[in-house]
């Protein structure tokens, strides 16, 4: 006998059992899982715990008709059909909730408003089911009728369905059993050869002390690229862990200062803070994302933000409405900090109050020459805070997917902002743009010749774009126009470019003008930001 381990999705899973791939044997149990047995197999699957193994026999099968988790298969002949010995009730309730209808048993919900798995029927418009979660075009459809949903409501129905079909289940193949009578013979080790862990070895297992990791930048790193804000450079996490840790003293502001002020550091002055450290970077992620609308560490205006807003929140915690307002103003304003005399200024030691500190950053900038920011539209790349201000400004129209690309197999149609496309194209370091006119690429210097798309042919994407109906939102998230589309198709793209040029530079600098709110004032009642000051 030999056996082979591998990693399969649950949506190739799934995949097998709609082709009739696998078999039940005669001894496995009947369904005893219940809807508290199956809710929590879906949370450890959202969360990337492990789930248990799935274990076959590959043996000769011939067909019939089975079911598994309520559907109906039609299993052909298949002279290396997969038996199952081992996980039975896990791919029941995989297969059953992957294709659930509103009567079946294996109907899961994820409550966006709650946070938790419920089995049955939607009790409110809140509710996602699993088998639209897992289906990307009925997910889009789902998002498309609640209008209604928060930003974080969404991304989060975005993210479970990503999740969910890219899980990756331990899958062991048994193969040349010559005797089918030691395929029982594992069954049976496998279901009793253990000994069942009482209350109290649950009990015991609690309390024991959990051994604490090593502090630090390689624990913030680590804890950023798992929350998908992207991993930290070891300057910045190293930033990040003396501005925080010390926020009574000036943080240093060189990189080289920094690091050797972290090496240099007693080691278990950054394990002590583990858990402080840990949760103010959550908290700083969360508030970028949702309050300054910046989902990744390549996209801040400038790096000097992460560390003053981790020390704000490791100090003062959650901010009041007002303080928000006032710290999202800062965030987008640093574009402008790029002398080393202004980060020396937002890194000393902090205030006595959140108020006053959020105030000291603002005092902390030099003063702006204009009331409103300037779109540069020669920006592109990530490395110029202008070039990261337009891409924020373009995510903020919701961008849609218009050709699939080798590194997302996403269909047309799917947001950008979507954190299963986002966060691996950022991560990636690949190019934010992408050209559409027939301009060489170095002839085309401004952003009105490219889309803000992952790397395709400009082929292809010229092709796609023009066929696209007009009114289509595929190219309202492009900000493309008729008249746009028009000169695109008949080859004129110097016009093209020109034309989105100036729609780009106007519909780039409202959308950053919303969020940093340069010239207004920063005392007495504060204008909030609203739906159209940021495009709806």
């Amino acid at each position: 006998m030999v056996q082979q381990t591998m990693a399969m999705s649950l949506s190739e899973l799934v995949r097998l059992a709609e082709e009739g791939q696998f078999r039940a044997s005669t001894y496995s149990r009947p369904i005893v899982w219940g809807p508290k047995q199956i809710t929590a197999f879906f949370d450890s699957l959202s969360r990337g715990y492990p789930a248990g193994q799935l274990l076959f026999a590959e043996q000769p099968a011939g067909a019939e008709e089975m079911e598994l988790g309520g559907v109906a298969i039609h299993a052909p002949e298949n002279p290396v059909a997969w038996t199952i010995i081992d996980g039975f009730q896990r791919l029941s309730a995989l297969v059953g909730a992957w294709h659930a209808n509103e009567d079946s048993p294996y109907l899961v919900c994820y409550d966006l408003e709650s946070r938790r798995f419920a089995t049955g029927s939607p009790q409110h418009l809140l509710m996602l089911p699993i088998p639209v979660a897992v289906h990307r075009r009925q997910l889009l459809e789902w998002l498309r009728e609640r209008p209604f949903l928060s930003e974080e409501s969404r991304s989060e129905a975005l993210s479970l369905g990503s999740r969910l079909a890219g899980y990756a289940m331990p899958v062991i193949v048994m193969r040349g059993f010559e005797d089918t009578s030691a395929l029982y013979d594992v069954f049976t080790r496998i279901n009793r050869g253990g000994v069942g862990l009482a209350q109290a070895d649950l009990d015991r297992a609690r309390k024991r002390p959990r051994r604490k990791p090593r502090g630090g930048v390689e624990t913030l790193s680590s804890h950023s690229e798992r929350l998908g804000f992207g991993r930290l450079k070891e300057e910045l996490a190293a930033q990040c862990v003396v501005a925080a840790l010390s926020p009574r003293a000036d943080a240093p502001v060189g990189m080289a200062e920094t690091l050797q002020l972290y090496h240099s550091s007693p080691r278990h002055a950054f394990v002590e803070g583990e858990t402080k450290l840990s949760e103010a970077l959550s908290s700083t992620v969360r508030w970028l994302r949702k309050d300054a609308r910046i989902p990744h560490v390549r996209l801040l205006p400038a790096e000097v933000v992460l560390p003053v807003v981790v020390r704000f929140f490791s100090v003062f915690g959650a901010p009041e409405p007002h303080i928000r307002e006032l710290l999202r103003r800062w965030v987008w304003r640093t574009d402008v900090i790029r002398r080393e005399v202004d980060k020396r200024r937002a890194l000393e030691a902090v205030a006595s109050t959140a108020g006053d500190e959020v105030r000291r950053l603002l005092d902390s900038l030099p003063p702006s020459k204009s009331r409103r920011y300037r779109t540069d539209v020669h920006a592109k790349g990530l490395e110029s805070p202008e070039g990261r201000m337009n891409v924020l400004g373009l995510l903020g129209a919701q961008p849609l997917l218009i050709v699939p690309s080798r590194q997302f197999s996403e269909l047309p149609g799917a947001p950008l902002t979507d954190s299963g496309i986002l966060t691996p194209w950022l991560d990636s370091g690949g190019e934010m743009f992408s050209l559409v006119t027939g301009v060489p690429v170095m002839e085309a210097t401004t952003l009105g010749h490219f889309l803000l798309h992952p790397s395709v042919s400009r082929e292809q994407l010229l092709e796609s774009v023009i066929s696209l109906p007009s009114g289509h939102e595929a190219l309202e998230g492009q900000f493309l126009d008729e008249v746009s589309v028009v000169l695109l198709r008949e080859g004129r793209f110097d016009e093209f470019a020109l034309r989105r040029d100036e729609i780009l530079s106007a519909e780039i600098s409202r959308r950053i003008q919303a969020f940093a709110r340069v010239g207004f004032r920063e005392k007495g009642r504060l204008p909030t930001l609203m739906g159209d000051d940021y495009g709806g």
